[in-house]
């Protein structure tokens, strides 16, 4: 679970890098990152299995003529442990779908009560630039100075009475509607939803936070380029001092550090360069190797150099096989012919250092399995694997009675 975690936060520190040198694009690139790090995030990589390679075998000096192999390649099956706290995930998860319906049921009766006491006027969507018109409802409340945008199933916009003949009425309802052009009403609940279920995930409100920020910032970028940057830029900061909180969906005015981050965005325009579409596949790159759980022995300094020597191992090679399992690993003992203890000691006396790879008699290697020679090798063999199915099989290979050497 720990590891759940880190990959987490490594995927956090790999996304605000990616934030940092957007800062200048658009922003609606870097929503679509903070949403691709939400996603990956909350992912449940501690249950998928992971990649585990070890190309030696620690196995430090040996009295006994015995090769522990260790498979390469092989597959770590989640742990008892894992699946425990996966269980006790899903609770908590369970627990936050509970109260993400609560928080839906509580958006509807407000919606009602709104509606209950609104009136309408779609008329106001003719503010809106012709090409940028959609379905929508627009309500307005009494005795309100709020304005926001909200949707259940049909987007709607929210207009106080307070601006019906105030000169901003305008940018008011034009930067509700780019809400609903943009998506941005079912992106909220899509975030509103990652919350709740999340609620025990600290770095999913870390990207919850970042992404809402970044929606609000895209939203100014395309008013300005209705309205042009300076008139909304005026126009933003009046309605900053004007307008109430508005609760229950995407509103116009948030926090006031964040409403001066916001002028002060509006201050340079966006451009997207060459290196802004490059840096994208490069940072998932990167988000993938830190997602990968690449496990690597360091190689000894004898080792560092060898080369590989390839050894045909077939069943009549083998005198005597059995198979042990235990928690962790199965263990697959085998006592060599003559025959084949001598050509195993010639193959190995002069080679340590080099990487052994056992093949069988087609050429085929077995298992993937691969060590490096530590000393000569003779007539007793002991296999260390972490796939028990994969000890199975070779199990069963090397009870059979024939072998047709290339």
């Amino acid at each position: 679970m720990a590891e759940y975690f880190w990959v987490g936060l490594r995927l956090l520190v790999v996304g605000m890098v990616v934030l940092v040198l957007l800062r200048s694009a658009p922003a609606r690139w870097r929503v679509c990152v903070c949403l691709a790090g939400l996603f990956a995030t909350v992912f449940p990589w501690y249950l998928m299995p992971s990649l585990h390679l070890d190309v030696l075998a620690n196995v430090g000096e040996m009295r006994t003529p015995t090769m522990i192999i260790e498979a390469l390649a092989g597959i770590n099956i989640p742990s008892a442990s894992s699946s425990f706290l996966g269980w006790w995930i899903l609770v908590f998860m369970l627990l936050g779908a509970i109260g993400f319906i609560v928080v839906v049921t509580r958006q509807t009766k407000r919606l009602g009560h709104w509606r209950a006491i609104a009136h309408s006027r779609d008329d106001l969507l003719t503010m809106v630039p012709v090409g940028m018109r959609k379905e929508c409802r627009v309500w307005v409340l009494p005795n309100s100075k709020e304005a926001g945008a909200t949707q259940l199933i049909t987007p709607e916009i929210w207009i106080g009475d307070y601006f019906l003949n105030d000169r901003k009425l305008q940018t008011v309802v034009t930067h509700e509607f780019v809400h609903v052009q943009a998506g941005d009403l079912k992106t909220e609940w899509f975030l509103t939803l990652a919350r709740c279920v999340f609620w025990w995930h600290p770095l999913v409100w870390v990207w919850v936070w970042r992404a809402r920020r970044e929606i609000e910032i895209a939203c100014d970028e395309r008013c300005a380029d209705v309205f042009g940057q300076r008139e909304y830029q005026a126009n933003l900061a009046e309605l900053i001092g004007e307008l109430s909180i508005f609760q229950g969906g995407v509103a116009m005015t948030n926090g006031k550090s964040f409403n001066l981050t916001r002028l002060k965005k509006l201050a340079r325009k966006p451009r997207l360069l060459s290196w802004h579409r490059a840096l994208i596949p490069v940072a998932f790159l990167v988000a993938i190797l830190n997602v990968v759980n690449l496990q690597a022995s360091a190689p000894s300094e004898s080792a560092a150099g060898g080369q590989q020597v390839t050894f045909t191992l077939c069943p009549v090679d083998v005198e005597a096989v059995s198979l042990k399992t235990n928690d962790q690993h199965t263990r697959l003992s085998m006592t060599l012919s003559d025959s084949a203890a001598a050509r195993l000691k010639s193959k190995t006396e002069s080679a340590v250092g080099s990487r052994l790879l056992l093949v069988d008699g087609h050429g085929s290697s077995l298992q993937q399995i691969s060590l490096t020679i530590r000393a000569p090798l003779h007539k007793n063999v002991q296999l260390v694997l972490d796939s028990e199915s994969g000890a199975k099989q070779l199990h069963r290979y090397l009870e059979g009675d024939s072998c047709d050497y290339r």
